[in-house]
């Protein structure tokens, strides 16, 4: 008698990483004003590097109506809901998915569209066209905001 040997294949989606679970979503569309516009969230600039969301360690996402990724190119001053906005020209690196980088980012001001510059960390969560993270380890630079684009 013969043997009938069976080979099924399965294929199982991998786990989210821990940061992609734990990022923070930011939604507001004030970070798609790349005009200038002086808009004030809560009638103040927004200050995202000294607030608990993009805090030393915290991991962010861009989703909703503030985008889908950070801002490729150079938005004027008083952009983003606040005085300067960040965006980089490597904001969407070629990476697979669970795979980490550093890129750099420039601050978009009074100096032009690059007054000085900060590293973030960015990842892949999926291999969806924009699931990215980010994550700045900087110091607290008051009146900054990471500015999206869809």
């Amino acid at each position: 008698t013969k043997k009938t040997t069976l080979i099924t294949s399965t294929t199982t989606e991998l786990p989210l990483l821990a940061q992609c679970i734990s990022a923070i979503n930011f939604t507001e569309s004030w970070r798609l004003d790349h005009k200038g516009s002086k808009i004030r969230p809560d009638g103040t600039y927004n200050c995202d590097t000294s607030q608990p969301s993009s805090r030393k360690g915290t991991w962010f996402r861009f989703s909703g109506s503030g985008g889908t990724h950070l801002l490729e190119s150079c938005p004027p001053a008083y952009s983003c809901g606040s005085e300067t906005g960040f965006w980089s020209d490597e904001a969407k690196p070629n990476l697979q998915r669970g795979h980490f980088t550093k890129v750099k980012a420039y601050g978009s001001g009074t100096g032009g569209c690059k007054s000085y510059n900060i590293y973030l960390t960015v990842g892949r969560c999926s291999e969806r066209p924009n699931d990215y993270i980010y994550q700045y380890n900087g110091r607290s630079l008051c009146g900054d905001s990471f500015c999206g684009q869809f």
